[in-house]
């Protein structure tokens, strides 16, 4: 976006501060507050390579001793989260929430650089209800930061909140920030039923020279592309992620919205190219074993094995925070359409992008699960939320 004095950030580190405008699975806030935090400083959670361990305690050891004030600490936080992102290793992520931690239970309680980086932590974890709580004390601290409306905005989204995610839009187009509010806008409006203005506003703002970063331009062109997939325009929408994901390497959502799609259309040893990467997320490595599985590769089984174990992470900690790769995994891998279906209705109840949409009215449609179906309905009915994909699914369905 073009570079203006009354900005208070570049959109390059707003792009880190606020990967939820598509993002995987969520717990909610009280889920949360009962992770599980082991006494025993020697617990182990997963296994890791020695080399690995060694260099992520030393960054962790070198980063506590170089962040001594709120200033500091926010820098090497940031730095932290860029590289957990940059890496996929999570880690670094609870890394940089132990050196703000302190202060925010401290002096820096209302510091709105260390709000906007917990908040960014929470989201990454799935706790949205908390991340949206502290956005709410950084949009308090400091009133005219547009990166704290932009992520409160892309949790509503997620949320299915969607008149709520307006009105940040709508904050930020009249702070000044007329390309990501038009976006964010195009986003909001495109859920309730105006997809076809939704994306011409963003086709404008993609053609006519806005002076968008890599990373913008990536979530713009992913944006556009899930407007497409609703109206069963792959085609188009295909191309769109192949040029986002060109542009942002390292954005996994982007990346897994592209399998998806390469998935739908039966094209999975393209999906096991496109998610074979350094490290893989948990979310990349369900798409492929759900492309081995298909297509009965051998490596199948050890991509399962892994997939599992991270699950198991998960719950070894209290967490549920991939609950749309549990049901998916079930559905697609496992066969249980049942036990999709279970997943499926409690991943929605904290998450309605179109994935999630789409996942319980796949899982709940094989699992004959009519009670599931009705809910969407009229969730669908309450929003004017479209997509064509589900429309046969729930024509027969009566609320």
């Amino acid at each position: 976006m073009p570079t203006r004095k009354p900005s208070m950030f570049r959109f390059a580190s707003l792009k880190k501060m606020w990967p939820v405008i598509l993002t995987l699975g969520l717990i909610d806030g009280a889920s949360a507050s009962a992770r599980f935090t082991p006494s025993d400083g020697g617990f182990v959670v997963l296994e890791k390579s020695a080399h690995a361990d060694s260099g992520l305690r030393s960054a962790f050891l070198s980063a506590a001793r170089n962040a001594p004030d709120a200033g500091a600490a926010a820098r090497t936080a940031r730095e932290l989260i860029e590289r957990a992102r940059n890496e996929r290793e999570p880690r670094f992520f609870g890394y940089a929430e132990a050196i703000i931690q302190p202060l925010l239970r401290g002096v820096g309680a209302a510091n709105p650089e260390l709000l906007l980086l917990q908040a960014d932590i929470q989201q990454n974890r799935h706790e949205f209800t908390t991340a949206i709580a502290t956005l709410d004390r950084a949009i308090q601290a400091q009133p005219h930061d547009p990166r704290a409306y932009l992520q409160r905005a892309g949790v509503r989204l997620v949320r299915g909140e969607f008149e709520a995610a307006r009105n940040d839009c709508r904050t930020l187009i009249t702070g000044g920030e007329l390309a990501i509010g038009s976006v964010c806008m195009a986003q909001a409006a495109g859920a309730t039923g105006s997809s076809e203005r939704a994306e011409a506003m963003i086709r404008a703002l993609l053609s006519n020279g806005q002076q968008f970063d890599t990373a913008t331009r990536a979530w713009a062109m992913a944006a556009l592309a899930d407007l497409e997939r609703r109206h069963a325009a792959d085609g188009d929408a295909e191309t769109l992620l192949r040029q986002a994901v060109e542009q942002a390497p390292t954005d996994d959502s982007i990346r897994c919205a592209l399998a998806d799609l390469l998935l739908d259309k039966a094209a999975n040893r393209e999906v096991i190219a496109l998610t074979t990467v350094n490290r893989p997320s948990l979310a990349l490595l369900l798409r492929t074993a759900i492309a081995e599985h298909r297509l009965k590769d051998v490596r199948a089984a050890e991509t399962s094995r892994r997939f599992l174990e991270l699950i198991e992470v998960d719950r070894v900690r209290s967490e549920r925070a991939h609950l749309r790769e549990e049901a998916l995994y079930a559905l697609e891998v496992r066969g249980d359409s049942r036990a999709a279906a279970v997943l499926a209705v409690a991943n929605f109840k904290l998450q309605r992008e179109t994935a999630d949409i789409r996942l319980l009215a796949r899982s709940a449609s094989a699992a004959g699960d009519t009670a599931a179906l009705r809910n969407l309905k009229r969730w669908v009915v309450s929003t004017g939320y479209r997509d064509q994909s589900i429309e046969p699914i729930l024509r027969v369905t009566t609320i």
